[in-house]
């Protein structure tokens, strides 16, 4: 089964501020995320009920609700999962 895949406001506006061939890096593990999302890191604390993807130095922080995965959050490692 295929999700059908959303993004948050937040997700676009920094998908746009990220180099080419980062963003694209990055579209490409938002479509591993689609084909197979329970695969990915399950997280904790503040960000209960959402999960991430590693794509490069870069993650994908997401959630799933019913056959639609929500992209929350796409930062650079280090900032990834600091409290919003």
């Amino acid at each position: 089964m295929v999700y059908e895949i959303e993004y948050s406001s937040r997700a676009r506006r920094e998908l746009k501020k990220l180099d080419k061939s980062i963003a694209m890096q990055v579209l490409k593990g938002v479509e591993k995320i689609a084909e197979k999302p329970f695969l990915a890191k399950p997280l904790s604390n503040v960000f209960k009920n959402k999960r991430s993807e590693h794509t490069g130095k870069y993650r994908v922080v997401f959630s799933i609700k019913g056959n639609t995965i929500i992209i929350a959050k796409i930062e650079h490692r280090k900032k990834a999962y600091r409290k919003p």
